[in-house]
């Protein structure tokens, strides 16, 4: 039958997941060893709160939502769940987004877990599986809001949107991720700096998104002038070695 036709096949989609994830795994697990740790995860046993996996670095943990796409696919949207994105409560404010809402008044929180979605591209290789990553979560979204991360105007319309409409609705409610929206990593290595996740590439480059956020639409003069056009400044230079590509 050959690899190629059986990923293709539909009925071979829970195949195609789990042959996918595993790989995920082992590339992010032997990145973390070469850090000298272990990255431990864990499996939610059922998709209802969207997620499909959390990663855990012993300090860090990030609930991950994977989506697979193959590298000719036409695909260029994906529903996740507004939850998933959500800031943490920690970090709800200073990313820009309002702690007292309609939806608090009612008794629902509007913040959540600030996981992250890894979006896999796949090609067959004879019977090699090539992969390439792709990272997004509402630091990413934020960044290219802000005009720190560098995109077309249609996709800054689709993250302003987005953080827009974010706090609305229930948390396991979901809306559309464009294509765009997304970081490729270049190595595994890279991927783990993407989520938040020791690595190698060490660089808090989620601060700075933190800091140029609450200056646009949160709590103000949090930090010194000079420090912020420091960040705005060096962020495009940051999220190359963080992405490890020369435009993220």
């Amino acid at each position: 039958m050959g690899l190629n036709r059986f990923l293709s096949q539909s009925e071979q989609s829970h195949a195609r997941e789990e042959i996918l994830n595993n790989r995920l795994l082992f590339d992010l697990k032997l990145a973390a060893g070469s850090c000298g740790y272990h990255l431990q995860n864990y499996y939610s046993d059922v998709d209802h709160d969207g997620f499909d996996l959390i990663l855990d670095d012993g300090v860090n943990i990030r609930k991950i939502q994977m989506k697979s796409v193959g590298s000719n696919a036409t695909t260029s949207k994906w529903e996740i769940n507004r939850g998933l994105l959500r800031p943490a409560a920690s970090n709800l404010e200073s990313l820009g987004f309002q702690l007292k809402s309609p939806h608090f008044d009612g008794g629902r929180v509007c913040w959540g877990a600030e996981g992250g979605v890894i979006l896999i591209t796949y090609e067959v290789d004879k019977n090699n599986v090539v992969v390439e990553y792709r990272y997004t979560d509402i630091y990413i979204i934020t960044a290219i809001s802000l005009g720190i991360l560098k995109r077309n105007d249609p996709t800054i319309r689709c993250a302003r949107e987005l953080r827009k409409h974010l706090p609305d609705g229930e948390s396991n409610e979901k809306l559309k991720v464009n294509a765009g929206l997304f970081i490729k990593a270049y190595s595994p290595e890279n991927l783990l700096c993407l989520a938040g996740m020791k690595s190698a590439v060490a660089r808090n480059w989620q601060f700075m998104v933190r800091a140029l956020a609450s200056e646009e639409w949160g709590p103000k003069q949090k930090m010194l002038p000079g420090t912020l056009d420091e960040f705005r400044n060096g962020f495009p230079e940051v999220m190359k070695e963080v992405s490890g590509y020369d435009s993220p």
